[in-house]
């Protein structure tokens, strides 16, 4: 659903996506980049605090001097079980 929700949401933007498993993640980033998206991948696990600093300090890092633009928004779609 996630992969989704960014083709959809996510045009002119560079996408920042998150998942515990890399290979899952790599996948979604090359199916979006093969359709002309920037991608950013960053593996997180969300519960684990120290990798979801990683990944908020990943993702601002894109938008206060490490990138142009501005965050246009967030959305997670997590599961912890």
């Amino acid at each position: 659903m996630g992969e989704a929700v960014a083709q959809r949401l996510g045009s002119g933007s560079t996408l920042v996506l998150a998942d515990v498993s890399e290979p899952t993640l790599r996948n979604a980033a090359d199916s979006l980049r093969s359709v002309g998206y920037d991608v950013i991948e960053h593996v997180t696990d969300v519960s684990n605090e120290d990798s979801v600093v990683s990944l908020a300090e990943a993702a601002a890092g894109l938008w206060s001097g490490g990138g142009s633009g501005s965050h246009r928004g967030s959305i997670s779609g997590t599961g912890v079980g």
